[in-house]
């Protein structure tokens, strides 16, 4: 049984997960949910393969994941908020999986009294796992066969904190869909829609992006919040206010109804505040 952190058991799984969701690439069967968002048998079968591994409820020990979340119980939610939770997306970003599209991750958060402690997430298309392991952000490259995966814990490169304060020029930022197709947009940076929350986030960690603004789900930003706040990336709200590792309803929406889960409001991830406040005056929604 794994009731903790432990990088050891849990990354065999994370590879053994982005085999199952290969497994279905070239030719993914697509079901639609009510909000007419795309599932697929990859979507399932990852959680239930995930499931089984980690949710030990004898052991205080609960999972949240995106597909079975509905199903539980109050009572069995609000145990997974008290004890301890792995919080899963078993494919963050569907839509391009979906599409032959190689942005997409599994995603594996782990949370304790209602706070986010670790997480990792494996890019299985691109061969890219990113995981924590306390105050240290680390980013191993395994190649795209997934015959030769191989963690290798002890050696992999620790991500270094951010350093810088403004936007780098010529920097690429990840916006949402939302902001895409409903907002406005007037920053002189280059844009990219991914149509991946996890994506953007462990590329923000990586340095590919100088800044993300979304709005997601717990399950979707479970696993990276961790990782960006080792290295010093700010998170802050879009209307104003900074947003922090408590699953309280400070930072995500608790109640039953349509919009449960999701954080408050559009999340700014830039490398300060001062640039946060940048982003948030030439943007809306």
């Amino acid at each position: 049984m794994m009731t903790t952190w432990n990088l050891e058991r849990l990354l065999p799984l994370m590879l053994d997960s982005g085999r199952i969701a290969l497994s279905y690439f070239d030719s993914p069967v697509r079901e639609y949910k009510a909000d007419d968002s795309i599932v697929t048998l990859a979507d399932k079968s990852i959680e239930a393969f995930l499931t089984d591994q980690l949710q030990q409820v004898e052991q205080g020990v609960y999972l949240l994941g995106e597909e079975t979340i509905a199903q539980q119980t109050e009572d069995y939610l609000a145990q997974a908020f008290r004890k301890k939770a792995w919080i899963i997306d078993p494919i963050d970003g569907t839509a391009p999986f979906a599409n032959a599209l190689p942005n997409w991750g599994v995603s594996v958060g782990f949370m304790e009294t209602g706070v986010l402690k670790e997480g990792a997430v494996f890019l299985a298309a691109l061969g890219e796992l990113y995981y924590t392991k306390g105050p240290k952000t680390y980013r191993e490259k395994l190649g795209c066969d997934p015959d030769l995966w191989r963690a290798k814990l002890g050696s992999p490169h620790e991500l270094q904190a951010n350093r810088h304060r403004e936007l780098p020029r010529g920097c690429m930022i990840s916006i949402s869909q939302q902001l895409a197709r409903e907002g406005n947009y007037r920053l002189p940076f280059y844009v990219q829609v991914t149509g991946s929350s996890v994506f953007n986030m462990v590329r923000l960690a990586a340095g590919s992006y100088g800044a993300v603004i979304t709005r997601a789900r717990i399950w979707d930003f479970a696993a990276c919040l961790p990782m960006l706040k080792n290295l010093g990336w700010t998170l802050e709200f879009h209307g104003g206010g900074s947003m922090n590792l408590e699953m309280d309803s400070r930072n995500i929406l608790l109640e039953p109804g349509v919009d449960r889960w999701n954080s408050i409001d559009n999340i700014i991830m830039a490398p300060s505040p001062e640039a946060a406040q940048v982003i948030r005056n030439l943007t809306s929604f």
